[in-house]
């Protein structure tokens, strides 16, 4: 098993893209304290964006994973495919050029995890 390595991106970054590098985790990955938008707001607290731009792209992601009615509960109110559903609209709220994924759509049900498959490829 390999123990180092690099990663080497060449050309520019697609446009809109706030962070080169993105990875969904198998688990989650919530903070527990913060709410569904809470916790997508976190990737995007950093980008020097305005308010109503962040507020944009939290909105878009939660409409893209069917989570807009949830954007105020708290992890331990989601069942286990919701929380996935949050980790993804998470990685996407960056639009990423590259998003690496361990098994993101394990935890969904079938209807679901095909829309959120197509999402995800027409990225």
């Amino acid at each position: 098993m390999p123990e180092r390595g690099a990663v080497l991106q060449q050309g520019a970054q697609p446009v809109g893209c706030l962070n080169p590098l993105t990875y969904i985790f198998q688990d989650f990955v919530l903070l527990p304290r913060r709410s569904v938008a809470g916790n997508i707001r976190l990737v995007l607290e950093d980008k020097h964006l305005t308010r109503s731009e962040m507020t944009r792209i939290i909105d878009d992601v939660l409409a893209r994973t069917r989570l807009t009615e949830f954007r105020d509960a708290l992890p331990k109110q989601l069942s286990g495919g919701m929380k996935q559903r949050v980790a993804i609209a998470r990685a996407m709220a960056v639009s990423p050029a590259v998003m690496l994924m361990d098994e993101p759509l394990s935890a969904l049900d079938s209807q679901t995890r095909e829309l959120l498959m197509d999402d995800l490829v027409s990225l």
